[in-house]
């Protein structure tokens, strides 16, 4: 492919020459030229300029070829580097924050073992940091939480997500006095009388709880915004908070350190009764820039390890739980009122 082709694929995909020129590393004018002499080779208009940058008929079909022949030299590509040890190439990732150290590192050996020629970069964020960067081009791909859709983006489903509440009994006693020890599940309105803490307020968990708790007419008090759930995790073992979290944290070793002691010290996981919904865990890529085989490699390898993490939590905490003498919650069975 010309570089005047590929000009025009970055237009079209940012559909703001600003920002293409950015991403290609070059001048708005020098951008604007290559478009120019493309449009002298064709002899077409390819963008209407007016009111807003638009493609033109011709435009679109230009484009429509540009992405058929950039699949067949991608497909030549691929062919030609069957050994994966012979491919190099560069993968921009995004991962929340909280789950970097649960998956990144065994994820990474494996691929690197593969795909040795293969540089990975990884940025850890909340999913509207992630998000923004993948939409400015400084991601090739990030995985995300209940990301919102999107036209021009492609998203692979992971695995839904439960949510639960943590808290000790200790804690749970002092704020609700009719609390039941070994109860597995707390109810919306009781969340109102608890003080909680969470990562951010704009977290996608957060945001997750809040929408439910909005459609339960139930006002919660956050009393303090931390970043990780390590830091609440600690919080919590001193009995000052309760917090939300995700499935995925239930193997961390300090939450399993937290299993241990008097029973109504220990941290509990607990169902919010009624609660259905789950986190959407989703891969993100632009369906426009194609993924090289290896990057389709990093992140199918990536899926697969997520889910074969989050299952393996599961009956590490089954068996945890057991051997404590406590009842078990159902950690992915639906949600009742029993």
């Amino acid at each position: 492919m010309t570089t005047n082709q590929q000009m025009f694929l970055y237009a079209v995909e940012e559909m703001n020459f600003t920002r293409a020129a950015e991403r290609a590393f070059v001048t708005q004018q020098c951008l604007s030229d290559h478009i120019r002499r493309l449009e002298k080779t064709y002899n077409v208009k390819l963008f209407d300029r007016a009111p807003r940058l638009k493609l033109t008929k011709a435009g679109e079909i230009l484009y429509a070829s540009l992405m058929e022949i950039q699949k067949i030299e991608n497909h030549v590509e691929q062919t030609i580097s069957e050994n994966s040890r012979d491919v190099s190439g560069n993968i921009s990732f995004g991962l929340h924050v909280e789950r970097t150290h649960l998956i990144f590192p065994e994820l990474f050996s494996a691929y690197h073992r593969e795909y040795p020629n293969v540089k990975v970069s990884l940025i850890s964020d909340q999913t509207p940091r992630l998000m923004s960067l993948l939409e400015n081009g400084q991601l090739d791909m990030m995985l995300g939480l209940d990301v919102p859709p999107q036209e021009g983006y492609a998203k692979e489903k992971v695995l839904d997500e439960p949510a639960y509440l943590f808290a000790t009994e200790k804690f749970l006693k002092r704020y609700i006095p009719e609390w039941q020890s070994g109860q597995t599940w707390i109810s919306p309105g009781d969340l109102s009388r608890i003080p909680l803490s969470c990562t951010s307020y704009t977290c996608a968990l957060t945001r997750h709880m809040g929408q439910f708790l909005t459609e339960q007419n139930v006002v919660v008090h956050y009393i303090c915004e931390i970043g990780d759930y390590q830091t609440q995790l600690m919080l919590c073992r001193r009995h000052e908070v309760a917090f939300f979290c995700p499935e995925s944290f239930l193997i961390e070793r300090d939450f399993i350190e937290s299993q241990k002691g008097p029973e109504d010290e220990r941290v509990r996981a607990l169902r919010v009764r009624g609660m259905k919904s789950r986190i959407r865990v989703e891969m993100v890529y632009s369906s426009h820039h194609y993924l090289p085989g290896y990057a389709v490699a990093f992140k199918d390898m990536l899926i697969e390890q997520y889910r074969t993490r989050v299952s393996e939590t599961k009956h590490r905490y089954e068996e945890l739980v057991s051997l404590a003498g406590q009842e078990i919650p159902p950690l992915s069975a639906e949600n009742t009122d029993k």
